[in-house]
């Protein structure tokens, strides 16, 4: 059982994550829940708040809640419970195309 991802997994997510220009994050990394399993999903939470000109979707009510729980809910560009409407409705595409979406800088 994966209760947290480890450091050198964090490192080698926070690099890519430099690499793009929008982010959508459904799906923490980790039990955020308990403090001892937070490490992995909260360092990609702050290294996602630290980017600058990247767009940051938070989707999903266990990747919204480990956003909150770290405290940084307002450095997002946008966070929805309902996951499925960020290719549809925020991001003003066809659900066809996030995958070639994903190919030209574009993160799940």
């Amino acid at each position: 059982m994966g209760l947290d991802q480890g450091p050198d997994s964090t490192v080698l997510i926070q690099n890519e994550l430099k690499e793009f220009k929008a982010v959508i994050w459904n799906g923490p990394m980790g039990v955020f829940e308990m403090n001892v399993f937070a490490k992995g999903p909260f360092a990609i939470a702050y290294t996602l708040a630290e980017l600058t000109g990247i767009i940051t979707i938070v989707g999903g009510g266990d990747s919204i809640a480990a956003v909150e729980k770290a405290g940084l809910t307002a450095k997002m560009s946008h966070m929805s419970q309902w996951w499925w409407c960020i290719p549809l409705n925020c991001l003003k595409v066809r659900y066809t195309l996030v995958w070639p979406l994903w190919r030209t800088g574009f993160a799940f």
